[in-house]
């Protein structure tokens, strides 16, 4: 039977539904470590809305957003079956999870644990042993210590190489960096083909993914750029979510509120977060208070940067004046 629902499902909406409960899945081992994307609330639960199942219950699985379920339970259970077994986490905490088993904990101290994110940040290809140890250390080791590292790595990951080496993991396994970027990319298709319930989900996957620090207590120059990226993939799933919670309208415009006023808090400087706020009062018919958010951005950019709103802002300001 779930097979032949799975067969039926659309190929979109397999791989949404399979973003999202493999990151609850990781979420799940350990408690509170992920935010849970998963699951419904008290019968009684007001839905925000039902538009092809993607939106659940509200619950508060967020302190700074409080979030909607992404899917519903009963909408993807029948790929439980189907669950990759190999899953890799690397915002937040280390988790790592290869062929059903924990194996984070035998890696060989900081190094260990840095050659593992690194290698699975670039498992598409093969990296080269001086690249790698650029990687774990600023100076040289003065004597080889990649190679008894690797031995030991060897012990519990699927290394692939002698000198040169690749991690090589099976078909369908779940890389939590990996995941933002593919639904990132699902939710900016959706948008551009104006289906904001396809995009809503998506964007919500590699928002929390983000939302945690890339290897946290790490500070290499390969660390710190990757949270750059990731920073900026943040920032782009909040502006797709609460654009598509106002599209969605109705009760999701509380999600478009709350979203907004993160990516203002997040990156005071880019406008996309005032005018999102502007756009949602408005269609709320609070525009005396969205005028008041065009002036408050205005005096911020003045005062610190002696720059005015761009002209897609001072558009929408218009709008608003009628």
């Amino acid at each position: 039977m779930r097979l032949a629902q799975a067969a039926r499902a659309e190929p979109d909406e397999r791989v949404e539904h399979r973003l999202a409960q493999e990151l609850h899945g990781v979420a799940r081992e350990e408690e509170g470590d992920v935010v849970p994307l998963l699951g419904c609330g008290a019968a009684d639960e007001e839905p925000e809305r039902s538009a092809g199942g993607v939106l659940g219950p509200v619950r508060d699985v967020d302190q700074e957003l409080r979030h909607a379920c992404i899917v519903r339970d009963a909408r993807c259970g029948y790929l439980g079956a189907t669950l990759a077994e190999t899953r890799i986490q690397l915002c937040g905490r280390l988790v790592a999870r290869v062929a059903g088993a924990r194996v984070e904990d035998a890696f060989p101290g900081r190094q260990g644990r840095l050659a593992f994110a690194y290698l699975a940040c670039n498992r598409a290809r093969v990296v080269a042993r001086d690249e790698l140890a650029a990687a774990l250390w600023e100076e040289p080791p003065p004597t080889d210590a990649l190679s008894p590292l690797l031995s030991k790595l060897r012990r519990v990951l699927p290394l692939d190489g002698r000198g040169d080496v690749r991690l090589v993991l099976p078909d369908g396994a779940f890389v939590d960096v990996e995941a933002a970027a593919e639904a990132l990319h699902r939710a900016q298709a959706a948008a551009a083909r104006q289906d904001w319930a396809a995009a809503w989900g998506p964007a919500r996957v590699t928002q929390h993914v983000t939302a945690r620090t890339f290897l946290p207590g790490e500070d290499a120059p390969w660390v710190e750029e990757r949270r750059r990226e990731l920073e900026e993939l943040h920032l782009r799933a909040l502006e797709l979510a609460g654009r598509a919670s106002l599209e969605i309208g109705g009760a999701e415009l509380d999600t478009a509120e709350r979203t907004a006023q993160a990516l203002m808090r997040r990156s005071p400087y880019r406008e996309s977060g005032y005018r999102l706020l502007m756009e949602t009062l408005a269609a709320r018919g609070d525009a005396a208070e969205a005028l008041v958010v065009y002036d408050g951005l205005r005096r911020r950019l003045r005062d610190d940067l002696g720059a005015a709103p761009s002209a897609l802002t001072q558009s929408v300001h218009r709008r608003l004046l009628g």
